[in-house]
């Protein structure tokens, strides 16, 4: 059995009265600081970009990697439901399957629709309404379905890949 030297006889390098953390109180204090840290930085994730105490360089990172949706206008959109509802009734042999990759679809109202098939891949549908549509095979990887209205809605075999669908409504859909 070997003996551990007593701290308490062993020389000093320190000046009286001044205070260095033993290892473990070093972890300790490095915990802390994360720990101390953590509510400053969660509040800077949450807070909209321009309130957030972030790096301006860090801002323009975010805004260049933030999706470039495809803007689409009312009746644009109409003529591609109309097209999509003629493909889908005739078994793709009218009209054309609805390609609406990458759309600006927020807040879109589109209830009831038949979007059987329907190429949604990146598409923003953030708080669209979706109550009753049919979204069987459709390709929604990627979408932004945040806050959206699927209550009843049909999405058997729907491909939601990487699809963000926090805060969706849900009740009822297949």
């Amino acid at each position: 059995m070997t003996e551990e030297p007593d701290q308490a006889n062993q020389p000093s390098d320190q000046s009286e009265g001044e205070a260095t953390a033993a290892p473990r109180d070093q972890e300790m204090l490095s915990d802390e600081l994360v720990i101390s840290t953590l509510p400053d930085t969660l509040a800077a994730i949450t807070e909209e970009p321009e309130q957030a105490n972030l790096p301006s360089d860090t801002l323009e990172v975010e805004a260049a990697d933030a999706p470039r949706y495809r803007e689409i206008t009312p009746d644009e959109l109409a003529v591609t439901l109309e097209q999509h509802r003629n493909w889908v009734e005739s078994n793709g042999k009218d009209g054309n399957r609805a390609n609406l990759k990458w759309a600006q679809l927020e807040k879109a109202d589109l209830t009831g629709v038949n979007l059987q098939k329907a190429q949604l891949e990146g598409a923003s549908l953030r708080q669209a309404q979706l109550q009753g549509a049919t979204l069987l095979e459709g390709q929604l990887q990627g979408a932004d379905l945040r806050e959206a209205q699927l209550q009843e809605a049909s999405l058997p075999q729907a491909q939601l890949l990487g699809a963000d669908l926090r805060g969706a409504k849900l009740q009822g859909a297949d």
